[in-house]
């Protein structure tokens, strides 16, 4: 749409130089909408949803780039998916917490990599357990849901993953097969594991080793990402922290400066009783109170 007025051409009631053309329409008086296949044409070849995509991406709208990124490859554009998963690993980097950074990485894997299903853990080490953060499909457990956390000293496929720093095959369930992939930022250290139910790829070996080569490499770049997330939230926490305890500071001394204005006793007075009682509010209040002869 364009406005008439922004249009350098000389235009007037009866006589529309532009609408002559028959490259647009009127449209309420105001506005043209474009008409001439040339020009639709030219939008739909420079402007698929892979390019609008790839657009969105570098204006940091992560959402609706992946949303057009994911209906281009549905589309079968050819950049699509290496577009796709870069996007997941740039919106992850950008999230406020783990949480969203793992919502992201539920995105990827379910566009490109298409699990049954997938579990998304990160460690807590203080704690002594990997926590789940983000999940796609139904549990893989017929007769629970997954638990919260998983003590990282179990026996269970993810804490082992974790632990070993290695990919772990599990249980094959109705011919699909569980595997436990661990969350690298190094050859040894680990940041979480993901927990994956996918189908068994049968005699297409080669098919399957690319595939988990890409996988693989798309989680190492996921694993630095949730750790750069979550070591920014820690020190934004503690920064948080120690600002609060200034302040607590800060309070404490305001209220002791002005409890030493107010006067130590009562005056003792024949035929008086004299008594009084100061109480603030919070740490310092604005009320003062003295004896004056």
């Amino acid at each position: 749409m364009a406005l008439r007025r922004d249009l350098p051409l000389p235009l007037s009631p009866d006589l529309d130089a532009l609408a002559l053309t028959g490259m647009v329409r009127d449209v309420g008086g105001h506005s043209y909408q474009v008409r001439n296949g040339i020009c639709r044409q030219f939008l739909a070849d420079h402007f698929s949803p892979s390019r609008v995509g790839y657009l969105m991406t570098l204006t940091g709208r992560w959402d609706l780039a992946i949303e057009y990124l994911e209906a281009g490859l549905a589309q079968g554009t050819a950049d699509a998916q290496a577009d796709l998963l870069a996007a997941t690993v740039s919106a992850m980097y950008a999230a406020q917490d783990v949480r969203q950074a793992a919502s992201y990485l539920v995105r990827g894997l379910s566009a490109v990599f298409e699990p049954e299903e997938a579990s998304i853990w990160h460690a807590a080490p203080d704690e002594g357990c990997l926590k789940l953060i983000a999940r796609l499909g139904p549990s893989s457990s017929a007769d629970s849901s997954l638990p919260g956390e998983i003590r990282i000293s179990e026996d269970s496929l993810e804490a082992r993953a974790f632990r070993a720093a290695r990919s772990l095959r599990g249980r094959e369930i109705h011919g699909s097969i569980e595997r436990a992939v661990p969350l690298l930022i190094s050859s040894s250290e680990a940041v979480g594991v993901v927990t994956l139910v996918d189908q068994g790829q049968g005699s297409e070996l080669a098919s399957q080793r690319e595939r988990d080569l890409q996988l693989v490499g798309y989680l190492n770049q996921a694993a630095r990402a949730l750790d750069e997330v979550h070591n920014r939230r820690d020190q934004l926490l503690r920064i948080a922290r120690l600002e609060q305890e200034r302040t607590a500071q800060e309070l404490r001394m305001a209220r002791q400066i002005q409890v030493s204005f107010l006067p130590e006793a009562c005056p003792s007075l024949p035929g008086w009783e004299i008594s009084a009682d100061w109480r603030a509010a919070r740490e310092v209040g604005g009320d003062f109170y003295d004896f004056i002869p």
